[in-house]
């Protein structure tokens, strides 16, 4: 039996008995889920040896996707996956949008349509940014993003990673248009076309929620990280996506009224305990439970269903860039310009900088 199962048979039947009538009934499904997980409930699979000719019984599994013992290798199967995807020498980059505290208990009360637009609206964010001429100058791109509900102390925070690579095919689908090293796009643009959207979405709900009002010009921010190569952001988002809304070895003790579970601070890192009531602890667990049937994993672009070219593809228009890259430098390097000369200096000069030798190349003139 799992410490998470152990918390759930504790305080869950009192729990519902003092709030049963105002929970959703999705709510309701994962706490029977994960208290009659492999109990014998979901019935049991045989197992015999070959070897020893003797038989084994397992108790089945809920398959709940908000049960961490259900969820154990799937993370590292989807790494293993989305890392087969991955561009070589392409820059990724982590693209992160969150809500302000005060939209809390509107994406709560809402959370099917509010979590639907919060992807839709940034989505469509990253798209206008890096379509833009002064970008790469085209929507042909491919990305996905993830979905989390929760903080650290499992408090309710909506937010979504966005995995993106600063590269996308031309127009006619013939070449690869490669962005730079260090930079997506504007993070005070993109913060203002997402605010824009997000409020023009919310205006319906103002009536309820006035204090919405507040946010037309500050909060919605976006976050845009360097990644190097996505392998790192794969890792992170994979320990995350396929578990419960708490790890089992996060969970530290429990007795006959509190839990107590550890968490990592945001700007330390360094571990910490909270102790919370039983119900307490029930409450914010649920919280965090998504809509039935809500896709928390969603792409985009080139690595949607039915992409109008494949990874293999792609990966050939990515290769045939880097060779050009590297053609333009070596033709490069027989020329020479004095930093005096005027006549050199009348040349715009640029870096190229080419992924497979790991090295700035000489400057070349446009």
């Amino acid at each position: 039996m799992s410490k998470i199962q152990d918390v759930f048979n504790q305080f869950y039947p009192s729990y519902e008995k003092e709030f049963g009538d105002r929970m959703p009934s999705y709510h309701k499904k994962v706490a029977s889920d994960i208290m009659l997980c492999q109990t014998g409930h979901f019935g049991t699979t045989r197992i015999s040896c070959q070897n020893c000719e003797q038989d084994y019984v397992i108790k089945n599994g809920c398959g709940n996707r908000n049960c961490g013992g259900c969820q154990k290798s799937k993370g590292d199967e989807w790494a293993e996956k989305q890392t087969k995807k991955l561009l070589p020498g392409v820059p990724y980059f982590m693209v992160t949008f969150t809500i302000p505290q005060e939209a809390h208990a509107c994406f709560r009360a809402n959370q099917k349509n509010c979590y639907d637009n919060l992807f839709k609206l940034s989505s469509e964010t990253i798209t206008v940014m890096l379509k833009n001429s002064k970008r790469l100058g085209t929507n042909n791109l491919g990305f996905f993003g993830v979905m989390h509900t929760g903080g650290r102390q499992l408090n309710y925070h909506p937010h979504i990673h966005f995995i993106v690579p600063n590269g996308g095919i031309s127009k006619d689908g013939t070449e690869w248009l490669s962005g730079r090293q260090d930079y997506l796009f504007n993070i005070k643009a993109a913060s203002q076309f997402f605010r824009n959207k997000i409020m023009a979405f919310l205006e319906p709900y103002l009536i309820n929620y006035p204090e919405l009002n507040s946010f037309r010009n500050k909060g919605w921010n976006v976050d845009v990280r360097q990644m190097g190569n996505g392998e790192s952001s794969l890792k992170y988002l994979s320990r995350y996506l396929f578990k419960s809304v708490i790890a089992e070895s996060n969970i530290v003790s429990m007795n006959k009224t509190t839990v107590t579970f550890k968490y990592r601070e945001k700007d330390t890192n360094k571990k910490k305990t909270i102790t919370v009531l039983g119900g307490e602890f029930i409450r914010r667990f649920l919280q965090l439970v998504m809509p039935k049937g809500f896709r928390k994993v969603r792409h985009y672009g080139y690595l949607s269903a039915r992409p109008k070219k494949s990874i293999k593809e792609i990966k050939d228009l990515v290769l045939d860039h880097l060779r050009k890259l590297i053609e333009i430098s070596n033709q490069s390097k027989t020329e020479e310009c004095c930093p005096r000369c005027v006549k050199c200096r009348s040349h715009k000069i640029s870096m190229v900088y080419s992924p497979l030798q790991k090295q700035e190349l000489i400057i070349q003139k446009e």
